[in-house]
């Protein structure tokens, strides 16, 4: 009589004779076996994600701070930037008046001047 035992990687088949007992303990120590290479290499593909996934967030981290700062670097640059124009709008604004009051005065001059020299 026979009976088949299915794995994930091979049938195999046990025979219930005389030499069944040794054949079952074999499969048994081969399925042992097996089972201890996959628990191997499902531990070092989760110490390999670990490692990997603590670096990536080690570089994502470091990459954040670097942004952080190139933002606080625009952050000031643009402070600096808008003070500047504010000023320079506030000088133009000045030497504006200046001129304009400048022009004023040469024409009520020549105005006062027309006045006085011209016969009553």
């Amino acid at each position: 009589m026979a009976t088949k035992l299915g794995t994930s990687m091979e049938e195999v088949e046990i025979n219930n004779d005389i030499g069944g007992e040794n054949q079952s303990r074999n499969i048994k120590l081969e399925v042992a076996i097996r089972c201890a290479k996959s628990a191997m290499l499902l531990s070092s593909l989760k110490r390999h994600h670990s490692s990997h996934s603590s670096t990536t967030l080690t570089n994502d981290d470091e990459k954040v701070e670097e942004l952080k700062k190139e933002l606080v670097k625009a952050r000031v640059k643009n402070k600096k930037m808008r003070t500047c124009s504010f000023y320079e709008l506030c000088l133009q604004i000045a030497l504006l008046f200046s001129l304009w009051t400048l022009c004023l005065l040469i024409a009520f001059n020549f105005l006062h001047q027309f006045a006085n020299n011209s016969p009553p």
